[in-house]
């Protein structure tokens, strides 16, 4: 068989549909299951809402898997591969499922199922039960994860927002995809981990609005604000396994990343002036804080792709003072003595008319303007640096 008729027989295993052949019962917080990404633990399985999110499954003995569990708001968005091959895109509606992921295996060989979550984080949140197969099958033990760590912190542009959207005929969260983007590319490169720990339409000090993070609080408290998911800033879903969970406490200690991208301030300096001097001082302490817990990792501040980069008539656009901002938080920690950060000015790449959300291309031109500074940081290799 070619190829080609793989990929097309495996593309037409996929069924999902609300009924369930299998019998046998792999917890989602087995051994036998491995999750790499940012997830919280609970008697009823496994949730996720950060974008990137991968769950694996080596089995054999079973000519079918299925998965349990509920999407909580919203719509569930997955990318589905069985033995490498991308299947088509997996939507699950809010509510409880039982599905069947993939059917017309052959039960002799050992299969391995992945699993990416595609979504922003506030789109989707999905708790994990169990996987399912048929009687007599077993699960295998997981291929270890790659040592090498990266930890991405971000808005929208690093949670893949509408990073597909060539298609004017096809708007809506259908288009996001985390695996595409410019952190996951990295991953790809340097055969790293990746955990994307951002949310779209955040920022450091104001969301894309321009609402600072206390007049939400305050809006909050007067019964004036409608989603109490508004509140969260970067600097708060930094400590959180689930975004807008406000008591999901993320443990630092299991993921030490070995270097950590940060692409803020886009939603900061989105609809008004900020003053380069103020925007710095909260960007100095979201870096003390997040350099207390990671201190081996080297810090990389990123300009927006999105932003306005020069003007005809000479003034400045708002992105020179984001610009001014991430280099005063360098010499800050230069004058301790201390090298860890590092502002990086990223090209434009700024969507199509469609949208100013960078495109997958673009994502993947963001990803080889970071190779070299990433390999220079961490002494890795990839294929840019040889």
């Amino acid at each position: 068989m070619s190829i080609l008729s793989k990929a097309l027989a495996a593309i037409a295993m996929l069924s999902i549909h609300m009924t369930t052949i299998a019998s046998n019962t792999i917890p989602a917080d087995s051994a036998a299951v491995r999750w790499m990404g940012r997830r919280a633990a609970d008697n009823s399985g496994i949730t996720i809402a950060f974008p990137g999110v991968e769950t694996v499954l080596r089995f054999s003995g079973s000519s079918s898997v299925g998965m349990k569990g509920s999407v909580l708001s919203g719509q569930g968005w997955f990318n589905v591969y069985i033995d490498g091959i991308a299947l088509p895109m997996l939507e699950i509606p809010q509510g409880d499922f039982d599905i069947t992921l993939v059917s017309g295996l052959d039960a002799k060989a050992e299969h391995t199922l992945r699993l990416v979550r595609r979504s922003e984080s506030w789109e989707g949140p999905v708790r994990m039960d169990a996987f399912t197969l048929e009687e007599g099958a077993k699960a295998l033990p997981p291929t270890p994860l790659s040592q090498r760590k990266i930890m991405a912190i971000g808005d929208s542009i690093t949670c893949g927002y509408n990073i597909e959207y060539t298609d004017a005929a096809r708007p809506g969260n259908v288009n996001s995809n985390a695996e595409l983007t410019y952190a996951w590319c990295l991953a790809r490169d340097f055969d790293a981990q990746v955990n994307l720990v951002s949310y779209g339409g955040k920022g450091l000090m104001r969301d894309w609005r321009g609402m600072y993070t206390q007049m939400l609080v305050d809006a909050a408290a007067e019964g004036t604000l409608s989603n109490p998911r508004q509140i969260v800033s970067i600097p708060d879903l930094f400590e959180r396994a689930l975004p807008d969970v406000t008591d999901s406490r993320w443990d630092h200690s299991g993921y030490q990343p070995d270097i950590i991208l940060i692409c803020i301030g886009q939603n900061d300096y989105n609809s008004a002036f900020l003053g380069a001097s103020d925007y710095a001082q909260a960007y100095v302490k979201f870096i003390e804080r997040i350099h207390a817990l990671h201190p081996q990792a080297p810090i990389v501040i990123m300009s927006s792709p999105m932003a306005e980069r020069a003007r005809t008539d000479g003034t400045q656009p708002r992105n020179a003072m984001h610009e001014a901002a991430l280099s005063l938080v360098q010499q800050h920690f230069l004058r301790r003595g201390e090298t860890f950060v590092t502002p990086f000015f990223m090209a434009k790449n700024d969507g199509t008319s469609l949208d100013a959300h960078p495109i997958a291309p673009q994502q993947r031109a963001m990803a080889d303007e970071l190779k070299p500074i990433v390999a220079k940081l961490t002494g890795w290799k990839a294929a840019c640096c040889e």
